[in-house]
């Protein structure tokens, strides 16, 4: 009797397991479709875009200014990671989905924050270096996906924020609006010594 039991739960979670792995194709095809449907550039943040190898998606964008020396009770120096109060850490989570049938190589660096004047970024815009990601280069298989978290460093300066994403399959970077930075306060750096 309770072999029995244990032979009918172990094929109702065999039934459960082969339909979700059957509604991973439905959900691949969905997931083209929506981006699809996207518009071309720029993105917003949780917008599918289609890319070469399948889609791109911004999941998240947050900026963290640095804390000011009283924040820091005065120590400013010997911290490492330490954000300058007068610049923002901008943490950015992506999804990049392969919906190709080919492996496909990515890397961190394919990605860039551009901080504008409020326009979309020209040749000539100022841009940011990826400070750090949460992924090392690699590739992704076909029908698989990837998230990253990846950190820029910008200044508090009001400038308007994207994030491109240089796709080897195309000539311009795929873009998304990030929004503003705020601005530096007044006497943010005094008694601020970074060392």
């Amino acid at each position: 009797m309770i072999a029995a039991a244990g032979a009918a739960t172990l094929a109702a979670v065999g039934v459960v397991l082969a339909l979700g792995m059957i509604g991973h194709g439905r959900r691949t095809e969905a997931l083209t479709r929506d981006a699809s449907l996207a518009p071309r550039a720029p993105a917003a943040i949780a917008q599918d875009v289609r890319t070469s190898f399948g889609v791109l998606a911004v999941e998240n964008a947050t900026r963290s200014p640095g804390p000011t020396a009283r924040a820091l009770a005065g120590v400013t120096h010997g911290i490492g990671g330490l954000v300058r109060p007068d610049r923002t850490q901008v943490d950015v989570t992506v999804t990049l989905s392969n919906t190709s049938q080919r492996v496909v190589r990515y890397s961190p660096r394919q990605f860039s924050l551009y901080a504008t004047k409020g326009r979309q970024p020209r040749a000539g815009d100022r841009v940011v270096r990826l400070d750090r990601a949460s992924v090392p280069p690699g590739t992704l298989q076909p029908q698989a996906s990837v998230d990253a978290t990846l950190t820029f460093i910008t200044r508090r300066d009001g400038s308007k924020l994207w994030v491109g994403f240089r796709d080897p399959g195309r000539k311009q970077p795929v873009m998304f609006d990030l929004g503003r930075t705020d601005r530096t306060p007044p006497r943010a750096l005094a008694h601020y010594h970074a060392h």
